[in-house]
């Protein structure tokens, strides 16, 4: 009687362990389109159809998106322009721009 007592004790002590282990992981509690401000867990997120910022959003300090100037900045927390990039930049393919400024040098036409 004591070892099916005993079993019965190991096996309702993992089953608690376990489901509440799986229930607590990193479960908020709501969905995804509930978000508050604060630090995200490491991990790996999905927010279903769009991720709206409304607020100054930075990922160290390789990103950012201020939305109340509408500007976004790539390798600088401080974007000077609507999107501005501190570093090299690769492109593959076509850059079109109505005007192109090197320094104070600014054309919109090549002759």
């Amino acid at each position: 009687m004591g070892s099916k007592r005993r079993l019965y004790i190991f096996v309702v002590f993992f089953a608690i362990l376990f489901i509440g282990g799986v229930a607590s992981a990193a479960d908020p509690g709501h969905g995804a389109d509930v978000v508050a401000a604060g630090t995200f867990e490491s991990g790996n997120y999905i927010f279903p159809s769009n991720l709206n910022v409304t607020t100054n959003f930075s990922i160290g300090s390789f990103f950012v998106i201020n939305p109340s100037l509408s500007r976004v900045g790539i390798g600088t927390l401080v974007p000077r322009q609507a999107l501005t990039v501190a570093g090299n930049i690769s492109a593959s393919d076509t850059i079109n721009a109505t005007k192109l400024c090197i320094g104070t040098d600014c054309k919109s036409a090549w002759s």
